[in-house]
């Protein structure tokens, strides 16, 4: 079992030290063990934002889980803000939002976050005017009383990070933080993220795209079948990369058109074309509406 601290003080963030779980497989006595996490070695500094890339399966999302006191290590050594991250003082001060929610689908959305807010001990004035602030913030209000069960999967998201960012916590776990979120919700947690770097929030977001994280965070550290494969800059893992993107501001069709045959002339095997983020914004802050869908190109 991992060794439990309970003092706090000015070291990293996180600190994994052969850092190992596992989960039961099958039924009945006897069971096997698979396991998810194998001797990860891991340090982050306070203030610091670590991008968590891998394939499914390879423990970002355990690893987050550890570190938000839900599940106990099996093996090794782990400290979040210098505490042991089941421990009260340290649950406290981390946010976390799950890839899938755990509240109970029959609540409203404000409901939720009344009840988020009353659990870190505001009284019921407070957390009701906090809950409609967190809602606004991600872009919610109109939808406060709506039930759980009837949101959408990127409405679902976005609640996830307000209930994660709604104390300011010192520690922010966001795990696959973009999945279902439009144009409109990526730049609202853009926004929100440089929030709380901007008040020296340590940040870990999981994703399995690097681009994903690249925007955000200071290092990445790859995780492959439970172990820590790389770790760098985004810049220094994504260098030699055989994937290049290009961004293009109002390029005309016909000079679109001549750079998409120069690429496939050069090799390339498969070119997307789609539009900007930042494009569909503009359209949804317009009077008027519209849009188009993304053309994929391949080579012959």
């Amino acid at each position: 079992m991992a060794e439990t601290r309970t003092s706090d003080g000015a070291g990293p963030a996180l600190r994994a030290r052969g850092l190992g779980h596992d989960y039961a497989v099958g039924r009945g006595f006897g069971r096997a063990r698979a396991s998810v996490l194998r001797g990860l070695e891991l340090e982050l500094a306070r203030g610091e934002a670590l991008g968590l890339l891998g394939p499914n399966g390879s423990g970002k999302s355990t690893l987050l889980r550890l570190c938000a006191g839900l599940e106990r290590p099996r093996a090794g050594e782990l400290e979040v803000l210098g505490l042991a991250p089941e421990h009260a003082a340290a649950r406290a001060r981390v946010g976390y939002c799950p890839e899938d929610s755990p509240w109970p689908a029959e609540l409203e959305l404000h409901e939720a976050l009344e009840l988020r807010a009353l659990a870190d001990g505001r009284d019921r004035a407070s957390a009701a005017a906090l809950a409609g602030e967190w809602l606004g913030a991600v872009g919610l209000s109109g939808a406060a009383r709506t039930r759980l069960s009837a949101c959408s999967r990127g409405m679902l998201r976005r609640f996830g990070l307000a209930q994660a960012l709604l104390g300011e916590p010192e520690l922010v776990l966001l795990d696959e933080p973009t999945a279902g979120l439009d144009a409109e919700g990526l730049q609202r947690f853009d926004g929100l993220l440089a929030r709380a770097r901007e008040r020296g929030a340590t940040l870990v977001l999981s994703s399995h795209v690097l681009g994903d994280l690249a925007r955000h965070c200071d290092r990445i550290a790859l995780l492959h079948a439970g172990r820590l494969a790389a770790q760098g800059r985004p810049e220094e893992l994504a260098r030699g990369a055989r994937e290049l993107e290009f961004e293009l501001e109002r390029p005309s069709e016909l000079g679109l058109e001549h750079l998409v045959d120069a690429l496939v002339a050069a090799g390339a095997r498969s070119i997307h074309v789609r539009p900007g983020a930042r494009a569909l914004v503009e359209l949804y802050r317009s009077d008027g509406s519209g849009g188009s869908n993304g053309d994929r190109r391949s080579a012959p």
